[in-house]
């Protein structure tokens, strides 16, 4: 593990100390590839095939369980492809006047990619919980990367709320250690039955302060102001990586309420879990409806989709896990397509944005098949892993079923409209804008994203079936 942390830090000093974007551009994507290669190897080493590195540089055990090791795979594609992407980003027209800035743009960057890694991959609470404030920190530096009134409100809004909901996490951990007598080590953890009220007052402390980071409603306000004033790269990591960091802490808490078999502290977990996913779905259906931006929007979708994930984690995990890699995947890919749309059209209105299809045809496809795949239409996996959630939760109850259900389809109505209006039409572009052309790395990490979630449909269709 300090290994692991030198890594980061090396990496982190060297972008800082370069001079010129595309360098600092470059460091990143080399630690992206590294990354991914001991993430991969990491995953192989817990399969008992390690190829690449023995297990020397992470040597982690228990710490690391299928939920994360989920998460922490699908981190190291997203990053991996935004690096990639952000070869061509920073050396667009509108971004040479933050140059001066670009090494801390990428100090920070890997400095938070390493943040979440950490936080992912601990099995005490209380070492997650500072990884989490740390990633915190480091990611309002990038949403304020534009230094515009607007993205240093968002900044500091996230940090004032994240900070209140880590507080919050906080006190449910010392409530916690109280039921567990002293143990935070998730792979230890034992509720003492003697101790149940601090189990009970710990849990809605732990599930909304995580939540807050996660974006589930009520706790949500920052999450759309932080992702659609963040830089294209950084709403991508944000929206399918750094959420997941967070609900890494919550599925591990709900791992251990689970295996205490302690039937009142499980079902407390499960509502609270469920009222806050319904509540997110609610929220995103009224809010997609009156979006008058496409970051906004797809900001939105992603509060969304955490409260469906938060749903699935009382229902299936399997089912969560599909529909945590499949939102990453999708989400990451319509956020570095949204950077490209911001950067052709100088604008994030949806009212400005007309005629991609035929302006710009390669953005207007990925826009297409990235709504389409997000809000669960056929053959992506979202419309699979949302299509068993409606038969577990029609066991469960039909009422929640005909909300989930009239939910998203609000939802869908929503941003099909906003969709066909950004696609259809006469282009209305500025005329400093009118000769851009961007480059294959700008649209490449989009396309391999929504061909991985298309093969991703066949395998859980293949699972899903089986069981």
């Amino acid at each position: 593990m300090d290994c692991y942390l030198f890594g980061v830090i090396f990496f982190a000093l060297l972008a800082f100390v370069t001079r010129r974007s595309f360098y600092g551009a470059a460091v990143f994507l080399i630690f992206s590839v590294l990354h991914f290669f001991l993430v991969l190897d990491l995953f192989l080493i817990l399969s008992k095939s390690p190829i690449f590195l023995n297990g020397w540089i992470i040597p982690i055990n228990s710490a690391v369980n299928y939920d994360k090791m989920v998460i922490l795979m699908v981190e190291a594609v997203v990053v991996l492809m935004v690096a990639i992407y952000n070869l061509n980003f920073m050396q667009r027209v509108e971004e040479r006047h933050y140059e001066a800035k670009q090494n801390f743009y990428h100090a920070s960057i890997i400095g938070f990619v390493g943040a979440m890694d950490m936080a992912i991959c601990s099995d005490n609470i209380g070492m997650m919980w500072v990884f989490i404030e740390l990633s915190t920190l480091l990611s309002a530096l990038l949403i304020s990367h534009h230094n515009s009134k607007h993205a240093l409100e968002a900044s500091w809004k996230y940090v004032f709320i994240c900070s209140i909901g880590i507080s919050l996490a906080f006190a449910g951990i010392v409530f916690l250690s109280i039921a567990t007598n002293g143990v935070l080590d998730f792979s230890k953890m034992q509720i003492d039955e003697s101790k149940l009220l601090a189990a009970k007052i710990a849990i809605p402390f732990l599930i909304i302060g995580f939540g807050t980071k996660v974006g589930l409603a009520p706790v949500h306000n920052w999450l759309p102001d932080a992702h659609s004033e963040a830089p294209a790269p950084v709403s991508a990591l944000l929206s399918a990586t750094l959420l997941n960091s967070a609900l890494a802490a919550i599925i591990s808490f709900y791992g251990v309420l689970q295996n205490s078999g302690i039937e009142k502290l499980c079902n407390f977990s499960s509502n609270l879990l469920q009222i806050m996913g319904f509540l997110s779905l609610l929220i995103a259906a009224v809010f997609i409806l009156k979006a008058d931006n496409f970051k906004r929007m797809l900001a939105y979708s992603s509060i969304e989709n955490m409260g469906i994930i938060a749903i699935a984690l009382t229902l299936d995990k399997f089912i969560m896990n599909t529909h945590l890699v499949g939102h990453s995947l999708i989400k990451c890919a319509l956020f570095l397509n949204a950077g490209n749309i911001l950067s052709l059209y100088g604008t994030k209105e949806l009212a400005k944005v007309r005629g991609l299809m035929k302006s710009h045809p390669v953005s207007g496809y990925i826009w297409l098949f990235g709504l389409l795949a997000i809000m669960g239409g056929v053959p992506f996996v979202l419309f699979v892993s949302e299509f068993f959630m409606l038969l577990e939760l029609f066991s469960y109850s039909l009422g929640l079923t005909l909300l989930f259900a009239a939910l998203l389809t609000i939802i869908m109505f929503g941003m099909t409209s906003k969709m066909l209006y950004m696609l259809r039409g006469e282009a209305e572009i500025p005329e400093d804008y009118k000769e851009r052309k961007l480059g294959f790395f700008a649209y490449f990490p989009s396309i391999f994203l929504l061909i991985l979630a298309f093969v991703l449909t066949i395998i859980a269709v293949v699972i899903l079936i089986g069981d």
